[in-house]
């Protein structure tokens, strides 16, 4: 950085739109702070409070099934949105992207425009006595090219935000019993969520994946992007990884199905839902994919497949599985209001 740069950024007076209004988005309490002109971009600021679920139980003293309805659950709660337009007296502004952290973290925020912000009193003394590892900011910088508002103080400001649409997973816990192989023709299963609503999917066949002889043949492929000098390392952490999800001289057991708006399922076996959790220091999350390049199955609904359990190379037997939860779909939607 040059030392003119540091200069302007130093002394560079903010403008601000102080909003200071809560509103229920999606079941959630949401404070719009304000949105702030700042020196390379333009950020809007909300605020809302983090909650925990499932602190009583102590680690390896729950099941998968509980820890995962806990993140469900909490997931719900602290839910994050995504604003994709704001209308401010018939101007428009749009957001490119957005983050967010607690509050504990706060150094990792711009400190100029939140101090900025609780001098403008847009935090009001109700969040006082409020942990700041419980509340949690998130900034939504606005699109580059595009001005920063200007607001007529003697006309009234009506705020129109448009949110984008978001997905919510669904508890679901149906049990059944698969066998290795295809299915047959309209092999319909059907089920109620925890919603008590009624649907239904098919299954076209439960099979198995050989994750490792395909990570080896693409590894390379994969580590096109890693400089030279890091390419060891990441393969070393890669390993290891696969490893977690699944041994050497295993596989995958894979359940292929379809559903009529392309819902996500997730599938997992009973034998995992019912162990202890283990919390280890290798968090492992991983995309696994697979894509015959055809959109619709055999009984003309949209495909999906989703992995499970690691299996033994010669197992050929019946294993114990639940639809666990799905993801639907929550669509886009206006939120209105004066401040």
């Amino acid at each position: 950085m040059k030392f003119k740069d540091l200069r302007d950024k130093l002394f560079f007076e903010r403008e601000e739109i102080i909003i200071n209004k809560k509103v229920t988005v999606r079941g959630q309490e949401i404070l719009f702070l304000g949105f702030i002109k700042g020196y390379k971009c333009n950020r809007m600021y909300v605020l809302c409070k983090n909650h925990c679920i499932g602190d009583e139980y102590e680690e390896g003293l729950i099941t998968n099934r509980q820890d995962k309805i806990n993140s469900v659950k909490a997931s719900r709660i602290n839910t994050s949105i995504f604003l994709k337009e704001m209308m401010i007296q018939n101007q428009k502004v749009t957001f490119k992207s957005s983050s967010g952290s607690s509050l504990e973290y706060y150094d990792d925020l711009d400190i100029e425009d939140l101090k900025h912000l609780i001098k403008n009193d847009a935090i009001s003394e109700e969040w006082d006595d409020i942990d700041i590892t419980n509340m949690f900011i998130t900034c939504y910088e606005q699109a580059d090219g595009e001005d920063f508002p200007q607001i007529d103080a003697n006309e009234k400001i009506t705020i129109t935000l448009k949110i984008d649409e978001d997905f919510e997973e669904v508890l679901i816990e149906h049990p059944i019993t698969v066998t290795l192989g295809d299915y047959p023709l309209n092999t319909r299963i059907d089920y109620v969520d925890e919603y008590n609503n009624k649907d239904f999917f098919y299954i076209n066949e439960v099979g198995r994946y050989n994750l490792w002889e395909d990570t080896l043949k693409n590894l390379d492929n994969i580590m096109n992007d890693i400089e030279e000098d890091e390419r060891e390392q990441f393969k070393e952490e890669h390993l290891t990884s696969i490893e977690c999800l699944c041994p050497k001289g295993m596989d995958l057991l894979t359940i292929s199905y379809e559903t009529k708006d392309g819902s996500q399922l997730q599938f997992l076996s009973k034998n995992h839902l019912e162990s202890m959790v283990e919390y280890n220091s290798h968090g492992v999350a991983m995309y696994l994919a697979m894509d015959d390049g055809d959109k619709y199955g055999k009984n003309n609904y949209l495909k999906g497949v989703d992995f499970l359990d690691p299996i033994e190379r010669d197992f050929n037997g019946d294993m114990e599985i639940e639809l666990f939860s799905k993801h639907i779909k929550i669509p886009g939607e206006f939120v209105s209001f004066e401040i």
